[in-house]
């Protein structure tokens, strides 16, 4: 449900259930080119937020900053005393990161990470578990994330990760608008596969735009 594509049935979901707050739309705005088909819609923002809100969430990682819409979309929801790590590997998307929480006098609850998602998520083990991950990064190294998440995530913490369909790969090689490598696409296969594992995990995988995959870690 990226903004720039939505059919009827999206729009009227938008239209209901999307973030209206000022400083998370305003966010989500900077980028206006092709390239803003990268962040969340403000519809799956606030499907982070409501599970940030069921969950009493206050520890977060947040693998892909990007410029920090989905992050400003998850700090809204978070407590005062929680607190939201991001990496971005990116140095111009990390410092426009940090500008824009500065802006919005969010510093406090987020620290942004210009690092590799593996080198940062490493160095954030000494603080673990934490409540969640949201991943949202390198769709080659999904797996990598995974194998951190399950030794730094809580007991009935959550696992997130966007673009888990990979733009229909997955599941069909027909009219697909974004072709990946069998490479990639058998990495997230493996990862939506090792999430159904109901001895480990109570998941779902959201059939929007981009697909969401949602587990509650079991142990």
């Amino acid at each position: 449900m990226r903004d720039k594509t939505l059919n009827k049935k999206s729009q009227y979901i938008h239209d209901l259930f999307s973030i209206t707050d000022e400083d998370v739309v305003a966010t989500h705005q900077l980028i206006t080119d092709d390239i803003s088909l990268m962040q969340l819609s403000l519809t799956e923002g606030q499907i982070l937020q409501l599970l940030i809100k069921m969950n009493n969430i206050k520890s977060i990682i947040e693998i892909g900053t990007f410029v920090g819409s989905s992050a400003m979309c998850m700090v809204k929801a978070l407590p005062e005393n929680g607190h939201i790590y991001t990496i971005e590997k990116d140095i111009t998307n990390a410092e426009l990161a940090k500008s824009n929480f500065k802006k919005h006098s969010l510093s406090h609850k987020v620290t942004v990470i210009n690092d590799t998602a593996i080198s940062a998520l490493n160095k954030l083990t000494d603080l673990s578990p934490f409540d969640m991950v949201f991943i949202d990064a390198s769709k080659a190294e999904y797996c990598n994330y995974l194998d951190w998440a399950e030794l730094n995530i809580k007991k009935n913490g959550l696992i997130v990760a966007d673009n888990t369909l990979l733009f229909g790969n997955v599941y069909s090689s027909d009219n697909i608008t974004k072709k990946v490598s069998k490479t990639i696409i058998d990495k997230m296969l493996s990862f939506n596969k090792r999430l159904s594992d109901k001895n480990k995990y109570l998941t779902t995988l959201l059939p929007t735009e981009e697909g969401m995959t949602i587990a509650l870690k079991l142990f």
